[in-house]
């Protein structure tokens, strides 16, 4: 004589195995093919840019009781490239050591993706911090003078380290809370 009960549950085990083993081969399909997209679309990506062929320069401006500094890389290599992430900038004193009290920010608004700078074109990054008086603090005496600035690109390297290159700059961060900086991005970057 035949068990039903037996025999439901075995027969709701098989359905059951069943079920678990078509979700993990199309979850497998779905996973090789996603890999085998992100793989050719890394492959056909630009190399990175090489340190020998950027060259930076900055340039700045006020509006708003903000200040607006671009660093922009030209590729001045006979190809393509491609350069991505968040640079790290410090800003030092007079005195030539580092400013801690103004640390970086990396601004969420521009998430970091790949920015391809043809031959002859440009790709860079923009640092923004309140430039104008504030309250309770006196500027003459409050806001501290940057001499100089650093900006390492983090992927880009020079001899086995990040490329780094140096600014003379006069600025003067005023309200002690530090700076943001966005994300490298193709062209002429945008605040």
């Amino acid at each position: 004589m035949i068990d039903l009960k037996k025999s439901r549950t075995l027969g709701f085990a098989w359905i059951l195995a069943l079920v678990v083993i078509v979700s993990s081969v199309s979850s497998f399909i779905t996973w090789s093919l996603a890999n085998r997209s992100s793989a050719k679309t890394l492959l056909q990506s630009p190399r990175l840019c090489s340190s020998n062929s950027l060259s930076a320069y900055e340039r700045h401006n006020g509006a708003g009781g903000s200040m607006y500094v671009s660093v922009i890389f030209l590729n001045s290599s006979k190809s393509e490239c491609s350069l991505f992430g968040f640079p790290v900038v410090t800003l030092y004193n007079a005195r030539g050591f580092p400013m801690k009290n103004e640390s970086q920010k990396n601004s969420p608004s521009f998430p970091s993706r790949p920015a391809i700078v043809s031959s002859g074109g440009v790709a860079g990054f923009v640092m923004q911090f309140p430039d104008g008086a504030v309250p309770g603090i006196d500027p003459r005496q409050g806001c501290r003078s940057a001499a100089s600035m650093q900006v390492k690109l983090p992927h880009v390297k020079q001899y086995g380290q990040s490329f780094t290159t140096y600014f003379m700059i006069n600025l003067a961060p005023c309200d002690g809370g530090g700076f943001e900086v966005t994300a490298i991005q193709r062209g002429d970057p945008l605040p």
